[in-house]
């Protein structure tokens, strides 16, 4: 988000994503008719609206409140102007497995771009000796360390 968002959205501060305390999960055996049905098409509409600049995801925004509105924050827990993603609770995986799915049912240009973002995303957090940290861009501290916990 930028300066030019907010003002073009005729806001002085950037308001707060939607939270949801249930994280976003895709389970394997989800029908193909859930991705291909409206509601399973603006999902991933939703899902695409809330990618991070640096290419994943946050957790616990809740989608079903529909697309990131201009002048909202990508992140929901709270950090202002915070721009790192996370694999956390399955965040950022969670989030690519159902538009990789999705685009092979439905094809897209704007689901390709996101899913390659993402695997982009996925690619440059990696540490050299093939974990990764919860959070990516790396900001110093916990965060940082290869994260086995969360289903990361």
């Amino acid at each position: 988000m930028s300066f030019e968002e907010l003002k073009a959205a005729h806001l002085t501060e950037s308001t707060q994503p939607p939270h949801d305390r249930n994280e976003f999960e895709m389970p394997d055996k989800t029908p193909d008719s859930s991705l291909t049905s409206d509601e399973g098409r603006a999902l991933a509409q939703t899902i695409i609206s809330y990618q991070l600049p640096c290419g994943g995801w946050s957790k616990a925004i809740d989608y079903t409140q529909g697309p990131r509105p201009p002048g909202t924050q990508f992140v929901a827990q709270g950090h202002r102007w915070h721009y790192a993603g996370t694999f956390d609770n399955r965040s950022t995986t969670e989030q690519l497995k159902f538009l990789a799915r999705s685009q092979s049912l439905l094809p897209n240009d704007a689901t390709q771009a996101a899913v390659e973002r993402g695997i982009d995303y996925l690619f440059a957090a990696q540490a050299p000796n093939g974990g990764w940290p919860q959070c990516f861009p790396l900001e110093g501290g916990y965060h940082d360390e290869i994260t086995l916990n969360d289903d990361a």
